[in-house]
């Protein structure tokens, strides 16, 4: 799920839980939720190769772009991507659709769930 917020947001009284994906699992994004003050809880994790994504679902310019940013995307490979300052952010906002859409957890990533 994706939500917006309009201000601030105090994590220690407005929200139950960060949920992360396990490709972040001992990274500076886990280090940084650790200090938001709450909850931090780890879904199966969303990996996907890009010869398996649609086409037709975002264009195939979209799985073009995919394809350059590599031949399978977690949240963190998109991340990168984005940061990276090289590609249009509205298309890895589409890139970021078909992980979405496309993705599934893998057996290693299953192990790795967890709750803190």
């Amino acid at each position: 799920m994706e939500a917006h917020a309009h201000g601030g947001v105090r994590f220690t009284e407005q929200a139950a839980a960060v949920v992360l994906d396990p490709c972040f699992a001992g990274t500076v994004v886990e280090a940084a939720a650790q200090r938001l003050g709450c909850a931090i809880e780890w879904h199966p994790g969303f990996r996907v190769r890009v010869a398996d994504i649609d086409p037709d679902y975002r264009g195939p310019e979209i799985v073009a772009l995919a394809r350059r940013i590599g031949a399978e995307l977690n949240p963190a490979v998109v991340g990168a991507a984005a940061r990276s300052g090289r590609h249009d952010p509205q298309d890895l906002k589409k890139v970021w659709h078909c992980l979405a859409r496309y993705g599934r957890p893998t057996s290693r990533n299953s192990a790795q769930v967890r709750r803190w």
